[in-house]
């Protein structure tokens, strides 16, 4: 059982629960925060990319440097930024069935993110430059790591 939302750090956190690896590698889970009142599901890693990037747009955390495009013929994207309503509160969650993940998005620059990523059950942390990177890191931390003994959480 992980406790966050003590601190002002944990308050920037997004929490990210593998439970899972779907048919072609997906990573399959949970996405907890302070401001959801209760962790989401994602399927695809773009679902969790998609779902993550809307709530640091609706929290106000890391904020954009860039606009969104979108197609000609579909018009602007519609201005994601929004008024923060929610506040920020202390959540319990189980960790996730294969890896736990604290998530620190400092930046979102160049139409990605920039931060940093702490593996919770091993008590490693390590900076990333891209979303993608991000998701390497996780990925081989859930394939590659799962032989790796498992250490108290922190």
């Amino acid at each position: 059982m992980i406790t966050a939302g003590r601190t002002p750090f944990e308050n920037r956190a997004i929490y990210i629960c593998i439970d899972g690896i779907g048919t072609y590698g997906e990573l399959m889970g949970r996405l907890a925060s302070v401001y959801l009142p209760e962790p989401v599901r994602f399927h695809t890693a773009g679902e969790l990319m998609h779902i993550a990037d809307g709530l640091l747009d609706e929290i106000g955390t890391a904020p954009r440097y860039e606009e969104r495009r979108n197609f000609p013929s579909i018009g602007p994207p519609a201005h994601s930024r929004k008024e923060p309503g929610r506040a920020p509160r202390s959540i319990h969650f189980e960790e996730g069935a294969r890896a736990t993940f604290e998530v620190q998005v400092y930046f979102r620059r160049n139409a990605t993110w920039q931060g940093e990523a702490r593996w919770i059950e091993q008590g490693e942390h390590e900076m990333f430059r891209s979303v993608m990177e991000l998701l390497h890191m996780m990925s081989d931390a859930v394939t590659l790591g799962s032989e790796l003994p498992k250490l108290a959480a922190n």
